[in-house]
């Protein structure tokens, strides 16, 4: 039976977050800026009120650090200890979402109801690169409302990352989950959309227990729960480097790094010693064997 616990918050609770350290704190945030920390056994350690009593829309814990923690209100980022020590600021409308880069500690992204998302290296105050989703969906071609969303703009609901630290997945009011991928230098190296949800997406998280770190959970605003299979998004696809290949005799040795996953080596053998490898074959191999067999 569940349990419930009271008394941590005087408005309604916004968001929960759980800290992955052997301590196993859990953290709420309500309206009004209120944070409160947790232990396991549902006793309150501590409670806090933000500057501006804005609402607390999104709190995360480091993975690097578990006993710190980080909290979205308004349209700022902040780390409490007792007082607010770092705040980044970039933001021009309430943040609603933050994640730590799993293997970069460092590194963290915010979504908003500006439609934007960040990704921030915390020794900097500017976020290394900024996504405009109402841009995203102006410049797709093929970009229609459906039923419902006549007027729904992209504000950013919920971000999370897969486990890999390298893709990236927005819920957003239009209904679409927005899959970004970071490439070599924490650069936006590609991005792309699903179409989730009959109404806006408000909630959008990776799992890490299934086959492999792209299955994604997604809530939305149409009373549906959704799980999806992101290993063969193009954002996914087109993570595989170019594959290496060795030739020995009549076998041939395909070797290729996909997005997250440890480097993979297929040896083939060709039935005919005087045929070459063709192009066409290379390829079918990568999409038919890589791509289906190690992404689904």
């Amino acid at each position: 039976m569940a349990r419930q616990w009271s008394e941590g918050h005087s408005s309604s609770i916004l968001c929960v977050g759980a800290s992955v350290g052997p301590e196993g704190l859990l953290a709420s945030g309500s309206e009004g800026g209120e944070v409160t920390v947790w232990s396991q056994e549902g006793t309150i350690l501590g409670r806090l009120t933000l500057p501006g009593e804005e609402d607390s829309t999104s709190v995360v814990f480091s993975p690097a650090v578990p006993g710190q923690l980080y909290v979205s209100h308004g349209d700022t980022v902040s780390l409490p200890g007792g007082k607010v020590c770092r705040t980044l600021r970039r933001h021009t409308n309430i943040c609603s979402s933050v994640a730590f880069r799993p293997h970069r500690p460092n590194n963290l992204v915010s979504a908003g109801l500006d439609m934007q998302v960040m990704l921030w290296g915390l020794q900097k105050t500017r976020p290394l690169w900024t996504l405009n989703l109402q841009d995203v969906a102006e410049e797709e071609d093929d970009h229609q409302q459906r039923p419902g969303q006549l007027f729904n703009p992209p504000l950013a609901h919920c971000v999370s990352v897969a486990s890999c630290g390298n893709v990236l997945a927005c819920a957003a009011e239009d209904g679409r989950v927005h899959v970004m991928r970071i490439g070599s230098g924490s650069k936006l190296e590609q991005q792309g959309a699903v179409k989730a949800h009959s109404q806006g997406a408000s909630q959008a998280h990776f799992v890490s227990f299934l086959s492999h770190p792209y299955w994604l959970v997604t809530g939305g605003n149409d009373g549906q729960v959704a799980l999806w299979d992101l290993g063969t998004h193009p954002c996914m696809l087109t993570a595989a480097k170019l594959p290496r290949i060795q030739l020995a005799g009549s076998s041939l040795l395909l070797t290729m790094e996909m997005c997250g996953i440890s480097q993979l080596s297929v040896r083939i053998i060709h039935q005919t010693k005087n045929a070459p490898f063709s192009p066409q074959f290379v390829q079918h191999f990568i999409k038919y064997t890589f791509n289906n067999h190690y992404l689904q």
